[in-house]
């Protein structure tokens, strides 16, 4: 009776105090992010709406595909009219977990309480493997602080909510040191889904989790430990085994949507890695910098950036500030020399290295010093994917986390102080950490929905949106803003544009077509196709079923930028799409306008002849030699929108690339003739009495082979993988 008593005692008592390490974690997020919780319903942590609204589309599309039977890998509704793939780092844990609050609770919301509970889970996570090692509640928060408070845990936290829920690495890890002295097969089950659910938090984790792992084995393998090498081996390999094995199962349709044309280059490393001078400045996100005009932080990027230096842009994934405090206090633990300092200094030193990426820089200054990173990525298969290095500096932060904790656990056991003043010490050892982590005032902003997506979200009929201006690869960017699918969360209509990203250069060439490509930024209605948008531009909107176009005139700067930096897409673009609209409903009048948009309602075209558009096989158009290059077969699209036959008759302009070639043309998969073009001058082709069957016709310009995916591949615009250029496409007047 007096056993049951106790161990139930103790049991609640458990669970007091880690209820106590909670809340604690929980007070301390509201105080150091503080005044995020004033508007915890209303406004998003976090700066701007770039990644944080592609987050928020994504939990959105995760839920909408579940509920309507789609494809959470490929998404119809961007990306008209195909669609497109939905590729990288898809953090399906926050992702899921997102998509099912976002039903009930809102993007806002939602979004909050994920982030919220990074930092609370990635505190009492820490908590609960320094604690493994220093049985000592003090120092067990004081680690937690530093790892869940750390630069790159407030930095990404605002943008990128997957890399936001860091508590499954302190968790991974905490059963990798049980297994040294315990077999349990509780053990086995737990290191097999923290791994597990790390992959598929973030694949960053995944592959921290496994450096970490292969280099914790080849240490304790020949270290002393309370189990047998043969009892550690088998746990060892079963936790990864398994858990690798599920993440990878979860994770392969990731990795075969991820864009076929990008080979990351060792720029972007450099861009996305972090730098000497940045471990030891804290951010502009910190207390102290925001308070004092950023002072310190201009001071060190001033007096250690040589401007006549090669140099690279930074990023946020340079965000890496160790914090003077951590580092203070992990080199007091040299004093101690618990079990295993040195171990994690081994590991906070060597993912520190690896943080720095290919090249050693202080700052933006390049040193031409290569760094262990850039072996990788020269030897290592599919390392170059890993662009962001700068984030493996999350291990360092854990490494002055438990090294700290190791330091104020010696103190407090070293009988070196009184009672008082030893509570003196902690009470200034936590007062100068905390404000060495504080991020307070934490930025929030939630983007407001202009008023006309009311009216598209009420209206029941199925329907595409026209989103301008439209992303491009020829226009520089992969797509377009991510503002755009965030209002998707609400109004729920497949648009024409979108962003994503990693969209496979087909992809994206659906609006770099004819007629789509009108309402790319830069672009006017200058084409191969010859025809008047005044007497077919409404036709071929209702061929998209479009039914509404809404030219967005600002947009953010980058994904860092609050709503106080948007900028104007400039006033000739704005004109531009506006005239364009104009000429195709032949009227100025707009159906809605205010200080974000543009919209015009689009009608059902009377018009009933037949219209030209681009299929496959097309590249860009270049204005400089008015053509578009051609591949080794293209097709035009001829649309009837009768429901009877009709005949039409079409003049092509033709000229080929370099030599010439042998071209076969196909009517419906009808051959009609061959022709000889030469490169020297354009040939003109009469396809003469085309009968047209109601709706899709296709003519098919097959050349000689030409090598698309290499193309692509190479960027390479007007090389040898084109076959073609056609300089014109008309309908022949009778």
């Amino acid at each position: 009776m007096n056993n049951t008593i106790i161990e139930n005692y103790n049991f609640t008592r458990n669970i007091s105090k880690h209820g106590i390490v909670l809340g604690i974690f929980l007070v301390l997020t509201i105080i150091l992010t503080f005044p995020v919780i004033l508007d915890f319903t209303s406004e998003a942590a976090g700066q701007g709406c770039w990644d944080k609204c592609h987050m928020m589309w994504r939990m959105w599309w995760a839920g909408f595909s579940f509920e309507n039977n789609l494809d959470f890998y490929y998404s119809q509704y961007i990306f008209q009219p195909n669609g497109v793939s939905i590729g990288g780092n898809l953090a399906l844990f926050t992702t899921g977990i997102g998509a099912i609050l976002q039903s009930t609770l809102g993007s806002t919301l939602a979004w909050n309480i994920i982030w919220i509970s990074g930092f609370v889970s990635g505190g009492y996570g820490s908590f609960l493997l320094a604690n493994h090692f220093t049985k000592n509640f003090y120092a067990s928060i004081i680690a937690g602080v530093i790892f869940t408070f750390s630069s790159y845990h407030l930095v990404h936290s605002q943008f990128h909510i997957g890399l936001g829920i860091i508590v499954w690495l302190p968790l991974f890890i905490l059963v990798l040191f049980k297994i040294l002295e315990e077999k349990s097969k509780v053990l086995i089950v737990l290191g097999s889904m923290f791994l597990f659910l790390g992959a598929i938090t973030h694949l960053y984790f995944f592959v921290i989790l496994i450096i970490f792992s292969i280099v914790f084995f080849s240490i304790y393998i020949f270290k002393q430990k309370n189990v047998p090498n043969k009892t550690f081996m088998l746990n060892f390999f079963l936790i990864l085994g398994i858990g690798a094995s599920a993440s990878l199962v979860v994770l392969t349709p990731g990795f075969d949507s991820i864009s076929q044309w990008e080979e990351v280059s060792i720029r972007e490393h450099l861009m996305y890695s972090t730098s000497l001078g940045a471990l030891v400045t804290p951010t502009v996100h910190h207390t102290s910098q925001i308070q004092t005009d950023y002072g310190f932080w201009i001071w060190m990027h001033e007096s250690l950036i040589d401007n006549e230096a090669e140099t690279v842009p930074e990023s946020i994934e340079s965000y890496s500030y160790l914090g003077f405090p951590a580092i203070f206090l992990s080199i007091i633990a040299l004093k101690f020399r618990f079990r295993f300092t040195w171990f994690w200094i081994f590991v906070g030193t060597g993912f520190a290295i690896l943080s720095l990426g290919p090249e050693l820089r202080i700052f933006s200054n390049l040193t031409g010093i290569w760094m262990p990173e850039r072996f990788l990525f020269d030897f290592v298969p599919g390392w170059d994917e890993m662009r962001s290095s700068g984030r493996f500096i999350i291990m360092t932060h854990l490494s002055l986390a438990i090294l700290s904790a190791f330091t104020i656990n010696g103190i407090m056991k070293s009988k070196m102080f009184s009672k008082k003043v030893l509570i003196l010490i902690l009470i200034g050892i936590f007062s100068v950490l905390l404000f060495d982590v504080s991020a307070s005032p934490f930025p929030s902003f939630t983007e407001e929905i202009p008023e006309i997506y009311d009216e598209i979200k009420n209206d029941k009929s199925e329907f595409v949106i026209l989103e301008m201006p439209i992303g491009s690869d020829q226009t520089g960017s992969q797509s377009s803003v991510p503002i755009i699918g965030y209002y998707q969360t609400f109004h729920e209509k497949p648009i024409i544009g979108g962003h994503e990203s990693r969209p496979t250069l087909d992809e994206l060439a659906q609006t770099d077509t004819y007629f789509l490509k009108n309402f790319q930024r830069f672009e006017n209605d200058v084409d191969i196709v010859k025809q008047d948008l005044s007497k077919y531009g409404i036709p071929i909107l209702n061929y998209y079923d479009i039914k509404y176009a809404i030219l967005h005139k600002d947009s953010p700067i980058t994904l860092t930028d609050s709503s106080t930096k948007r900028v104007s897409i400039g006033e000739d673009a704005i004109n531009n799409k506006s005239n364009i609209m104009s000429k195709i409903l032949n009227s100025d009048e707009l159906y809605f306008d205010d200080s974000k948009v543009r919209a015009w309602k689009i009608p059902e075209s009377s018009n009933l002849e037949p219209f030209i558009l681009l299929g496959e096989g097309w590249s860009w158009f270049d204005p400089k030699i008015n053509a578009r290059p051609m591949f080794s077969e293209s097709e035009i699209k001829i649309i009837n929108p009768n429901d009877s036959k009709d005949e039409i008759s079409i003049m092509l302009e033709l000229v080929s690339h370099e030599q010439n070639r042998n071209v076969d043309i196909f009517f419906n998969d009808e051959r009609l003739n061959a022709y000889d073009i030469n490169s020297v001058s354009i040939t003109n082709i009469e396809l003469e009495n085309l009968v047209l069957i109601p709706g899709e016709n296709i003519i098919s310009i097959k050349a000689d082979s030409s090598d698309k995916a290499k193309y692509y591949k190479n960027h390479s615009r007007g090389s040898d993988h084109i076959s073609l250029f056609c300089t014109g496409i008309s309908e022949k007047q009778i």
